[in-house]
């Protein structure tokens, strides 16, 4: 199924036509050879259950490094070799996070198979045309909610819920991004017993406003939105305020699409969405690699070809006239512009990591020039590191100088085991490995101790709160 779609009045859309494709179509019509054609912007539909969606958390990179951290990811997960795998992502904004995951940031990642991608790019070439995005049908929808539902408020939750006709399932997001989707099973009854499919997808939406909650990154829902088919939606809405207290709304998303014939618009919701999607710059670029890189060389080309004919006379820009069009102009002149933008960008990084790396030289120089009389702290952290339990997690690990020359170690933490007795045992042996080093000396009996259970939110467990206070020897081995 081939859609064309062109912008209306009032942030509407109007349908131009949809043009129906098969096995039994001997050449290209005059429709795909106007997609095929130069100045068009086409989006191709991959099948949802062969795009997959991934919300994780990786340290800062750059972003080739990060892709192929996300395809180790992935190849971890998924199995096969890391190169299988198409990915793209978006940042997310930082949230607050303990321990060793303060320094990693969300990504919300899209991926497919690399063999999956190539057959339906080849698919799309074999009818002469050549699309600048692929994305899954439910990407699409989501897309086209957010450019027509503004967010009201920072932490609004959206549960987006879609009933075509062989095509059913749901969309949890933010403001941010799409957490995750998952399909609704299909009416088995053929619309017979209506009542009780109805209970059945309104069950699947309540447990996925559940799962949304127990995600990577949870997300409380406060509204769901149905759209699809005219019968069956309305009577989801209504089981679904009924069921609950979220906000429920019937959004008859084919209303923003103005046609000319009796088109059933609903029918064909998801290509009109990845239509719409065309008309817009695209939120993930899953186009195969080759693709993008021959797109960049052709704009290298045209940004040099661009150079040297307005750096000419102007009889040569006038023998060039008939081939220098405006839609080439427009075209490969706006992709020049976007790698020259992509070039200052870099430029600008490279900068900012050469003056970054110099103050850090610098830092340490000092660093290294200051430390020169000092006992050996970094030795000395790596013994007790050594010595520390897994079970004792530290707290606050700090080194203060007394008196010139003399210097206190003070380690805070917890011993944490499944009850009090454990993880006073552990703590024990604890201070018994610290007495074995040879590097500090007791100042005096653990100042504060405290055993506790947990809290009402955590699992089941017991802790040892400690504060210990030593004597850092000079020249003492381990």
């Amino acid at each position: 199924m081939a859609v064309k779609v062109s912008l209306g009045e009032n942030e509407s859309y109007r349908l131009e036509w949809i043009e129906p494709l098969g096995a039994d179509i001997e050449s290209p019509t005059r429709r795909l050879r106007e997609l095929g054609g130069p100045g068009t912007s086409v989006f191709q539909l991959l099948p949802n259950e062969e795009v997959s969606l991934l919300i994780t958390a990786l340290p800062a990179m750059k972003r080739k490094q990060m892709v192929a951290a996300l395809q180790g990811v992935l190849h971890r997960e998924k199995g096969g070799q890391q190169e299988e795998w198409v990915v793209d992502y978006l940042p997310l904004p930082e949230r607050v996070q303990a321990g060793p995951r303060k320094l990693r940031s969300d990504l919300s990642a899209l991926f497919v198979r690399r063999i999956v991608l190539e057959h339906q790019y080849g698919l799309a070439k074999g009818l002469g045309i050549r699309p600048k995005g692929l994305l899954p049908g439910y990407l699409a929808l989501d897309q086209l909610y957010r450019r027509h539902h503004p967010v009201t408020s920072d932490d609004e939750v959206w549960n987006l819920v879609y009933l075509g006709q062989d095509d059913k399932f749901l969309c949890v997001a933010d403001e941010h991004c799409l957490l995750f989707t998952r399909p609704l099973p299909a009416d088995l009854s053929g619309g017979v017993a209506q009542g009780e499919y109805v209970e059945r997808l309104a069950a699947e939406v309540e447990r996925s406003n559940f799962f949304a909650q127990q995600a990577e990154r949870s997300m409380q829902v406060q509204r769901i939105v149905v759209c699809g088919d005219p019968d069956l939606a309305p009577a989801l809405v209504e089981k679904l305020a009924e069921m609950s207290d979220f906000e429920v709304q019937n959004w008859r998303a084919e209303e923003l699409f103005a046609i000319d014939d009796d088109t059933v618009v609903w029918e064909h919701l998801i290509p009109l969405a990845a239509a719409v999607a065309a008309l817009f710059a695209p939120v993930y670029n899953l186009l195969p690699q080759e693709v993008q890189e021959k797109k960049q060389r052709v704009a290298r080309r045209y940004a040099v070809a661009a150079t040297g004919a307005f750096g000419a006379a102007v009889v040569p820009i006038l023998l060039l006239g008939g081939l220098w069009t405006t839609h080439i102009q427009s075209l490969y002149l706006s992709e020049a512009r976007e790698q020259i933008e992509e070039g200052e960008r870099r430029v600008e990084e490279a900068a900012t990591s050469y003056l970054h790396d110099r103050v850090l030289r610098s830092r340490q120089e000092s660093v290294d020039r200051y430390s020169r009389e000092l006992p050996d702290f970094a030795g000395l952290l790596r013994d007790i590191a050594v010595r520390t339990p897994a079970t004792v997690v530290y707290s606050t690990l700090d080194v203060r100088e007394e008196t010139a020359g003399v210097y206190r170690l003070i380690l805070q933490g917890e011993s944490i085991a499944k009850d009090g007795t454990r993880a006073h045992e552990t703590f024990l042996e604890f201070l018994v490995a610290l007495t074995d080093c040879r590097r500090i000396r007791e100042i005096k009996e653990p100042t504060y101790l405290e055993i506790s259970g947990a809290g009402e939110d955590g699992p089941p467990h017991s802790r040892v709160l400690f504060t210990l206070e030593y004597e850092i020897l000079s020249g003492g081995e381990t």
